[in-house]
């Protein structure tokens, strides 16, 4: 069977018909693309509103990467446990949990972890407990892997307890298990969720997102703790200091970052930026 560019290979380059089917190719490809983000819910409104979030015990892997790579993290989890994340009994159970606000980490380095939450009387508790103990011998590793999966499946499985919320930021979002739905939902639900965590949240507390997606339901649910987020950072470094450890560390291992850069980096954690700067004079 003979490809495109066989076909086309007796055509001038830039023919008519070249240029047509160019524009057919491009135009299907636009429409199809489209189609996945309406549906992934690209024109669909964050409508937030106060609830509560139970809690529990989470058992997770933890991963700095870009927050496009959680689904893959969670699918990980459930191939770890045999869960049918598709059946949809399964709901309520994975979590992504982030960390931090994108704008203020370097690119490929924010927080998330992946794991199941369950209350602490749970009757599968033994068997959640015992991924910590022997993670090892269950990770299915092989050398068909690509990097990013190799790397979470080395990642070591821990426990930690999250408090429950009685005053939390809620809202649902669809969901499509795709790329596109992924990206929009790091695009317009995250930054969406953690502006209202900051404005309605406690002085002090750690502006944290909590996530959980029902493929069946095609519909995702978000958390934003309002008064106990600090306790959801599970001891680990707020936001500020871990982006200045990461660039530090960037700059040591000369990590293809300029000074320049690192400048502008810790720029944007400073509480003194231009815009702050302007906006106070403005009140004044």
């Amino acid at each position: 069977m003979m490809n495109y560019h066989e076909l086309t290979m007796g055509q001038p380059r830039n023919s008519p018909a070249a240029r047509k089917q160019m524009l057919v190719l491009c135009t299907l490809g636009f429409g199809v693309a489209l189609h996945a983000a309406i549906n992934a819910g690209i024109f669909h409104p964050v409508s937030i509103s106060q609830g509560s979030f139970d809690g529990g015990e989470f058992v997770y892997k933890t991963l700095a990467r870009d927050y496009s790579t959680s689904m893959g993290l969670l699918r990980r989890v459930a191939d770890d446990l045999s869960i049918d994340w598709s059946s949809g009994e399964n709901d309520d159970l994975l979590f992504s949990l982030y960390m931090d606000e994108e704008s203020k980490v370097p690119a490929g380095s924010t927080r998330h972890l992946g794991g199941v939450i369950f209350p602490s009387s749970s009757k599968n508790k033994s068997q959640y407990q015992r991924l910590v103990k022997d993670d090892a011998e269950k990770a299915k590793i092989t050398t068909d892997m690509g990097g990013v999966q190799m790397e979470i499946a080395k990642l070591k499985y821990e426990i930690g307890s999250l408090p429950k919320e009685n005053k939390a930021a809620v809202a649902q979002f669809p969901f499509t298990n795709g790329f596109i739905s992924i990206l929009i939902h790091s695009y317009k639900v995250f930054p969406a969720m953690i502006k209202y965590a900051k404005e309605h949240g406690e002085k002090g507390n750690s502006p944290v997102m909590l996530t959980t997606c029902s493929i069946k339901q095609q519909m995702c649910t978000h958390y934003a703790p309002l008064t106990k987020g600090t306790k959801y950072m599970l001891k680990q470094d707020d936001t500020e200091t871990y982006a200045r450890k990461v660039l530090e560390q960037k700059a040591a291992n000369n990590d293809g970052v300029s000074m320049a850069n690192i400048l502008k980096g810790l720029k944007k954690l400073s509480p003194f930026s231009k815009k702050d700067v302007k906006s106070t004079s403005e009140e004044l």
